[in-house]
């Protein structure tokens, strides 16, 4: 079924591309009368496809009498590319006027590398022209972007033999015009290209300007699409040669070069503008990825080793580009993807103009001139449109950076409220607390029994851990809103020293162990958090240590001035599935019963040591023992 209705399409396509060809005896001569102003030749004319340029113009003029010219019912004649051949034309113009007709014959437009011409006038006399995009535009018979020759026509028959060659593509809609009415249609088709290009360039200095002074890679896409498309159409249109390159090979590879800029950039933009889900993004990223590389390749390939078929490559390119495009900007439109309705109503137009066009550059569909001024209008509107779409765009995000900007705020002012209230009551928690203490401690101190109340002690211990938790949430709400801004030196050495006589006072049934390396360690930072680092650490080491354990504690100091705190116990050791938990807020490992905390020791210590750009990890072994090592910036003298 697939297969049938393949070659149905296939059938189709070509019925289109030949509609209006025919061979007979000729084509309707044209005939001049005084109320003519302009004609289109095609509906005249007969022409013969060579696929490999071997006619010179005597054998043209042979095969065209022995009837082997096929005759054109369209106002255009698309032949393909046909990059080792040569379209010929023939027309036959009557003169009925008795005068002789001094009219402009436009053989073509800037696509045509080599035009060759015959004027069979009346009487036997031939006339040779030449013309073309190969030609230095000085030495051309008008200056124009187009090929244009002033012919007189005397009385009677005038037969015109024109041959065309190029590496581009071969398409012509000759005309014949009165002089005045030429001028008004040179004049306009100028106007037309240079309104065209002033739009075109303008929106590229916008959103290149934008991509730069913003970094929006968005804009920087589109401004890249539009230099290259741009750009190709400097070179179809014929304003290139008027820039002052004659070298055609070097034409050719900057046009072919810019127009797969374009092809790629519009990928690229077409990837960023629409609001794609996060699976459909992979795929186009992957497959543009994959398109990009095949199509560089492929340019490359062809300048290195058949640079003639150039522009078939990568018209190529540029027909399964929009025909990408079409399909998925259609599939964002009707998913309602962001951006993807207004991309799709801003491009259609154009996509559809432009597959049109380009199907006529492979010959497969014959059009005319409204196509081409349609072409270029549908480019404008479509290059406007979507610059509206990103200026539209900017503004949603603007807004929507101005709502996120005002809910952090107001974020911010709920959390300042949070803290305050928050200081407030520690302050005022911390009084009762403490009266409550001593108050204990005064009935300890009225007891005749040599031994401690059990209640009594277990009072003091809550009052101690409340104590405690007041403390490091206190500690916690600094570190969340300080800001190292000065930076001490900090013995970490005498520091170090100091806590860990602390903690061996506390302790009888522990062995704490410290060791140096030889000189001054100076760490940078504020020395009372550091402490409170090293504290709970320290502290830690002791609570899950066996009677009789050591803990140890050895400072490291690597060349890169780094500093490397090791404190190691013979605890019970943590479990692998728990370590990159434990520095989680509120979280326990609860492998000693018994051990008081609620789980804010160690996001303390990691907090500290990240505000001061170092950080802490930890190394454990059930059974054996737990390793935590501090890194911090300093310098070991």
């Amino acid at each position: 079924m697939l297969a049938r209705l393949a070659i149905h399409l296939v059938l189709l396509w070509g019925l289109l591309g030949s509609l209006g060809l025919a061979h007979g005896q000729g084509p309707e001569p044209v005939r001049l009368h005084a109320d003519l102003t302009w004609i289109e030749l095609n509906d005249h004319a007969a022409y013969f496809i060579e696929n490999e340029a071997r006619l010179d113009m005597p054998g043209a003029v042979a095969r065209f009498k022995a009837g082997d010219y096929a005759i054109s019912r369209n106002s255009e004649i698309a032949a393909g590319f046909k990059v080792q051949g040569a379209l010929w034309l023939h027309f036959r113009v009557i003169n009925d006027q008795g005068t002789v007709q001094t009219l402009w014959f436009e053989a073509a437009d800037a696509l045509t590398d080599h035009i060759q011409i015959l004027i069979r006038h009346p009487h036997g006399r031939d006339e040779h022209r030449e013309g073309g995009r190969a030609l230095p535009f000085e030495k051309r018979e008008t200056v124009w972007r187009k090929s244009a020759y002033k012919i007189q026509f005397a009385p009677g028959v005038t037969d015109l033999y024109v041959r065309y060659d190029s590496v581009s593509t071969l398409r012509v809609i000759p005309m014949l015009m009165q002089e005045r009415r030429f001028e008004t249609y040179r004049s306009i088709d100028t106007l037309i290209v240079g309104g065209f290009f002033a739009v075109m360039g303008l929106t590229a200095l916008i959103v290149g300007y934008r991509g730069i002074r913003h970094r929006s890679p968005v804009d920087a896409l589109y401004a890249l699409y539009i230099v290259g498309i741009d750009s190709m159409n400097l070179f179809t249109s014929g304003l290139l040669h008027q820039l002052g390159h004659e070298s055609l090979t070097g034409r050719y590879f900057f046009a072919t070069s810019m127009l797969l800029v374009g092809c790629l950039a519009l990928i690229g933009f077409v990837r960023l503008i629409i609001e794609w889900p996060a699976t459909v993004l992979k795929y186009i990223t992957r497959i543009g990825l994959v398109f990009g590389v095949i199509a560089v390749a492929a340019h490359a390939l062809t300048w290195l080793a058949a640079p003639r078929y150039a522009f078939f490559v990568v018209n190529s390119v540029a027909m399964l580009t929009a025909s990408a495009v079409l399909v998925i900007a259609a599939w964002a439109y009707f998913r309602k993807y962001g951006n993807g309705r207004i991309f799709f109503l801003a491009f259609l137009p154009f996509l559809i103009t432009a597959l049109i066009r380009l199907s006529q550059s492979f010959g497969f569909v014959q059009g005319g001139l409204f196509l081409e001024y349609l072409y270029v209008l549908t480019t404008v509107l479509h290059a406007v449109m979507l610059l509206m779409v990103i200026f539209i765009r900017e503004a949603d995000i603007e807004r929507s950076k101005a709502k996120l900007a005002r809910k952090v705020e107001l974020l911010r002012e709920d959390l300042s409220r949070q803290n305050l209230f928050f200081r407030t009551l520690a302050h005022e928690v911390r009084t009762p607390l403490a009266i409550i203490d001593s108050h204990v401690q005064l009935l300890e101190q009225d007891r005749p029994e040599a031994n401690p109340s059990p209640i009594n002690q277990r009072i003091r211990n809550a009052v101690s851990q409340l104590i405690s938790l007041v403390d490091r949430l206190q500690r916690l709400d600094r570190i969340r809103v300080m800001a190292l801004e000065e930076h001490h030196t900090v013995d970490l050495k005498q520091l170090l020293d100091a806590l860990v006589r602390e903690a061996q006072q506390r302790t009888e049934h522990h062995i704490l162990r410290a060791h140096y390396p030889s000189g001054a360690l100076h760490c940078f930072g504020d020395r009372e958090l550091l402490a409170v680092m090293l504290q709970n650490l320290l502290e830690n080491a002791v609570r899950y240590s066996p009677e009789g354990g050591v803990i140890e504690v050895r400072v490291e100091a690597s060349k890169n001035s780094r500093i490397q705190i090791h404190i190691a116990d013979e605890g019970v050791g943590i479990p692998p599935d728990a370590l990159d938990k434990i520095f989680e807020p509120y979280f326990r490992v609860n492998m000693v019963p018994n051990t008081d905390g609620i789980g804010l020791g160690l996001h303390l210590v990691q907090k500290i040591a990240r505000l001061h750009d170092g950080d802490v990890r930890c190394q454990s072994i059930l059974g054996e023992g737990s390793t935590f090592i501090v890194t911090l910036p300093g310098q070991a003298d």
